[in-house]
C-alpha cells in the first residue's frame, strides 16, 4: 500500500455548452386582443344615460312634488274625487264643540251627520241626506232648556229673523223622526202666502241650481285650470306629506274675481237672477275678491295640512280666534273607501205640510210689522 500512487486528476477541457433559445412559430405567437371603441362609447351613453335619466327622473319628481305642484294637486282631487268620507270635531272656547261626519258618493248624494255640546245640560243632534234630488233631515234635541212646543212660542218676545230656527231647532215635535222636504212641495205651501209668482220662482231657481250643480259635479276642469293659475294656498313641507299652510291673499282675490267669468258661476248666476224683473235683485249675489281678501287679512289663523302619497288630503287642522277672542279648533279627515250608498230613509213626514204651522208665528209677526 506504500508503493501505490494516486491517480492523477484528468480535467475535462470540452467546450461550454451554449444554452438553448427556444422561438415560437408564428403560429404559435399570442394574438393581443383588438381593442373595441364602439363597445367603449356604448357604455359611455348608457352610463350617461342613466345618470341623465337619474338627473330628469329626480327633476321631475321635485317639480312634482313642489309645494305648489302638490297645493294643485290637492286642489284637483278633492275637487274629482266623489267618493269621500270626511270626519271632523271643531270646539269653540271652553263649552262649546261638535262633530260632523260627511260622506258623499259618485250618485250626487250625500250624508251628514251633526252632533253638538252647550255646557252639560244640552245636546243636539242632525242628520241630513240629500238622495234623489230631495232633502231629507232628523232632529235630536237633548236640552234640558227651551224645549218649547209650537204654541209656546211667545213672538212678542222673540225677534221675527229668528222665529224660523228657533220654531225649528227648539220644538219637541220635530224631534226624534225623518222629515223630507221638497223644494217643489215646500214652494207651493209658501205660495199661498206670497202668491204663485213667489212659488214659481223658488221652483225654477231650485231646478235650475241643481242642473248646474250637476254640470260641476260632473265637469270640473274648469276650475282646475283656473286654480292651477292662481294657486292661493301656499303650502311649506314641515316633513313627509305634511305641510304648513298659509293663503296668498292676493291670489285668492284674483280666483275669486276670474270665478265671474267661469260657466259654473255664469249658471249659477243665471239660475238665482230668474227671468222676472221682480225676483232679479242680484246684488247679494256678486263676489268680490279684493273684499274677502280683507276679511282673511284681519283674520289670522294656522293651517296644518297633510296628504298620502297621491297628494290627496287625509287631514287637516285649524285654529283661529272668533270676534270675542275665544279659540276655535278644527281638525277633519279624509277617508277614500270608495262607494257608500246613500238613501232616502224609509217612510219620512212630509215637512212641506209642517210649514203653514212651523212658519205661522214668523208670518203673524211680519204682517203686524206692516
Amino acid at each position: 500500500m506504500e508503493n501505490e500512487v494516486d491517480a492523477p486528476i484528468s480535467v475535462s477541457t470540452s467546450a461550454p455548452v451554449e444554452p438553448t433559445i427556444l422561438t415560437a412559430t408564428p403560429a404559435e405567437q399570442t394574438t393581443q386582443p383588438k381593442k373595441k371603441p364602439f363597445l367603449i362609447i356604448g357604455i359611455i351613453i348608457a352610463v350617461l344615460l342613466v345618470v341623465g335619466g337619474g338627473v330628469v327622473a329626480f327633476a321631475y319628481f321635485a317639480s312634482k312634488n313642489s309645494p305648489e305642484a302638490v297645493s294643485a294637486d290637492i286642489f284637483s282631487n278633492l275637487v274629482k274625487e266623489k267618493n269621500v268620507q270626511i270626519n271632523g270635531n271643531v270646539k269653540i272656547g271652553n263649552n262649546n264643540s261638535f262633530a260632523v261626519k260627511v260622506v258623499t258618493n259618485n250618485d250626487m248624494n250625500a250624508s251628514i251627520n251633526i252632533s253638538t255640546t252647550q255646557g252639560e245640560d244640552s245636546t243636539f243632534g242632525f242628520d241630513g241626506i240629500f238622495a234623489d234630488n230631495n232633502i231629507y233631515f232628523k232632529i235630536d234635541n237633548k236640552s234640558t232648556k227651551n224645549n218649547l212646543t209650537l204654541g209656546e212660542l211667545d213672538t212678542t218676545l222673540v225677534s221675527p229673523a229668528n222665529l224660523g230656527a228657533m220654531s225649528l231647532i227648539s220644538t219637541n215635535d220635530l224631534s226624534g223622526k225623518w222629515w223630507e222636504l221638497s223644494i217643489p212641495a215646500a214652494a207651493k205651501e209658501l205660495g199661498k202666502y206670497f202668491g204663485s209668482g213667489f212659488s214659481a220662482a223658488i221652483d225654477n231657481v231650485y231646478s235650475c241650481t241643481a242642473n248646474a250643480a250637476k254640470s260641476f259635479y260632473q265637469n270640473s276642469d274648469e276650475q282646475i285650470d283656473l286654480y292651477k293659475k292662481h294657486t292661493f294656498i301656499t303650502l311649506k313641507e314641515k316633513s313627509t306629506n305634511s305641510y304648513d299652510a298659509s293663503i296668498d291673499q292676493q291670489k285668492l282675490a284674483d280666483f275669486i274675481s276670474a270665478l265671474k267669468n267661469t260657466n259654473t258661476y255664469k249658471n249659477l248666476y243665471n239660475c238665482i237672477k230668474g227671468d222676472d224683473s221682480e225676483f232679479n235683485d242680484t246684488s247679494s249675489v256678486g263676489i268680490d275678491g279684493e273684499e274677502i281678501k280683507e276679511q282673511i287679512n284681519n283674520t289670522p289663523f294656522s293651517l296644518t295640512i297633510n296628504t298620502d302619497d297621491n297628494h290627496r288630503l287625509t287631514k287637516i287642522a285649524f285654529s283661529t280666534k272668533n270676534n270675542s277672542g275665544a279659540a276655535i279648533e278644527a281638525d277633519f279627515s279624509f277617508e277614500y273607501k270608495g262607494y257608500t250608498a246613500i238613501s232616502a230613509p224609509s217612510s219620512p213626514s212630509s215637512f212641506a205640510e209642517r210649514l203653514p204651522e212651523i212658519l205661522a208665528p214668523f208670518f203673524t209677526s211680519y204682517q203686524n210689522m206692516l
